[in-house]
């Protein structure tokens, strides 16, 4: 800016020497053209001297100085503390105490070699093991050797996606572990557990389990209950905290209470007479677990496990049948009636023994108990469609105005009451005829909940118009 300034003035200068005829202003114009050039040729100057290296600025740093900002060496870490000299020692001799090195200390390496031989020499720190409550120790997902062989040994795995991850038995353990973790991300899950019990459903306690959740046990006795209801069925079922009968915050694989969302569980296919297994995965989200790709996976893994944790030659039990999730059958229920216009009911059919049978009978008397009454169903009329909805409870969609509904479940009320023994107690049946209020398939299901729990208390049929 200064350049230019002096160049403007040069010219005024030399056209007002022109004009008043002055010499004295040619002069001060020459001065100023020169003062400009100077200016220019000292700018010019300093871009040059920016570029270029200055030399102080290599000269060697004092030892003094590395000391102050606080390096006192480099070298790889060992598991003994080395003596250093001083540095003013003369030529740095190392003493007797430094050259000395026992048999067993690791040796000395170069910062320029590898991380998986300079790793050999690190130092393992072990933590202290933190407590639960009641005294048993906490998990933190990092293995350690068991400090007495007495009782059952823990088989643990350490993963960076699992927080948890153990198994009771050890040779379990090792094809256990990697199936449940495979379950585990095949389903996105959060928690899948493997219950064990003995023959006579009694001492339930955790076999086997994976978690991303360190609030996970690693093992333990449990005591159903609430959130810990056995099933004894092979068929996979997927309830919701919204409408479920267990209990969301009593699920007692979790030190603390979490807040589940979704929770799948099926009785592992054995033989009779032998060991029971119950296979547990739960989400935080909804819409993880209640999906038919996620029912096969869990029957897949489901098959394999029995396979697993079974040493005896017999073969399990058959498989479960195809699936569809229960709210993708209300729905298109709904949606079919709606389009055609005609009146439909919505009926939940269900043992009253159920909670004894499945905490008290084996996996085949529960089977043997579900087809019993799936074929009285399917005898009651014609055009039904009948799903399973839990432990023998099932799902009747009647396409038939109230009257027609009416008689219906008096009939399958009836025929109940003079079937065998082992259906002794009859069924409660709990009906919701589809109205203009029911916008979706979670309001009807609620309603048929509803019939069905009136039902269970005053013990004659229920229906909600």
């Amino acid at each position: 800016m200064l350049r230019v300034l002096l160049v403007i003035l040069a010219i005024l200068s030399t056209v007002l020497g022109a004009v008043l005829h002055f010499w004295g202003l040619y002069v001060l114009a020459a001065l100023l053209l020169a003062a400009a050039g100077a200016t220019w040729l000292l700018q010019l100057k300093g871009k040059f001297d920016i570029g270029r290296p200055d030399s102080s600025g290599y000269a060697p740093v004092d030892e003094e100085d590395l000391n102050a900002l606080g390096i006192l060496d480099i070298r790889p870490k060992s598991g003994k503390t080395e003596v250093r000299p001083k540095p003013d020692t003369p030529h740095h001799e190392p003493t007797r105490a430094a050259t000395r090195r026992s048999a067993s200390e690791a040796p000395q390496y170069s910062i320029f070699e590898s991380e998986e031989r300079l790793s050999s020499v690190e130092t393992r720190v072990r933590e202290p093991m933190p407590t639960e409550r009641n005294g048993s120790s906490v998990d933190t997902g990092v293995s350690r050797s068991p400090t007495s062989v007495s009782g059952p040994v823990t088989k643990e795995r350490k993963s960076p996606q699992y927080q948890v991850a153990s198994c009771s038995d050890r040779i379990d353990g090792d094809v256990v572990l990697p199936c449940l973790e495979s379950m585990c991300a095949a389903l996105q899950a959060n928690t899948v557990c493997l219950l064990g019990s003995e023959a006579d459903g009694k001492g339930h306690r955790i076999h086997a389990i994976v978690s991303r959740n360190a609030y996970a046990r690693s093992g333990g006795e449990l005591t159903p209950g609430n959130g810990m209801r056995w099933s004894n069925s092979i068929y996979v079922t997927v309830e919701r905290a919204a409408d479920a009968t267990w209990d969301p915050y009593d699920l007692q694989y979790y030190r603390e209470t979490i807040a589940v969302k979704e929770l799948a569980y099926a009785a592992i296919p054995m033989p009779p007479g032998g060991r029971r297994f119950l296979l547990i995965a739960d989400s935080m989200y909804d819409g993880v677990l209640e999906n038919s790709r996620a029912h096969r996976v869990f029957e897949h893994f489901a098959r394999v496990l029995g396979e697993v944790v079974d040493r005896d030659d017999e073969a399990p039990s058959e498989s479960a049948p195809s699936f569809r999730p229960r709210r993708e059958i209300i729905a298109e229920e709904m949606l079919r009636a709606r389009k055609r216009n005609s009146p439909m009911a919505f009926a939940l059919v269900m043992l009253n023994r159920a909670e004894e049978v499945v905490a008290e009978d084996g996996v085949d008397a529960v089977a043997g108990l579900e087809t019993g009454i799936r074929k009285r169903l399917e005898e009651s009329g014609d055009g039904l469609r009948i799903e399973r909805f839990g432990d023998l409870m099932f799902g009747v969609f009647v396409a038939s105005p109230l009257t027609d509904v009416e008689l219906w479940a008096m009939q399958v009320y009836d025929d109940f009451e003079k079937m065998g023994q082992e259906y002794r107690g009859g069924v409660s049946i709990g009906v919701a005829m589809l109205a203009d209020r029911h916008k979706t398939h979670e309001q009807l299901k609620a309603d048929a909940a509803a019939a069905l729990q009136e039902a269970v208390k005053s013990g004659v049929c229920t229906i909600l118009e």
